[in-house]
């Protein structure tokens, strides 16, 4: 059976490390995985739906549904896992 060709965009967490160095291939799919900043990856999948999959800002997702854009599903995955206010001085 033929692999599917995935491209996926996000940043390089050590979380996702794996699926930019191959060393992780998901089953049936043939993946690439594309990293650069995720304000990036965020405005260019909002914008222009540029990848398969990619991260996206919780809020950013939010807003797009309130406003009745149902282009993307959200998948409970958070790669980062960071409490970005705590950076806050």
């Amino acid at each position: 059976m033929p692999r599917l060709p995935v491209t996926m965009a996000g940043w390089n967490h050590f979380r996702t490390l794996p699926l930019e160095m191959g060393t992780l291939q998901p089953q049936g799919l043939d993946l690439t995985y594309l990293v650069m900043p995720v304000e990036e990856v965020f405005w260019r999948m909002a914008r222009h739906e540029e990848f398969d999959a990619s991260e996206m800002s919780l809020s950013a997702y939010c807003i797009l549904r309130a406003q009745g854009d149902d282009r993307f599903i959200a998948i409970p995955v958070f790669p980062s896992r960071v409490f970005r206010h705590a950076y806050v001085f």
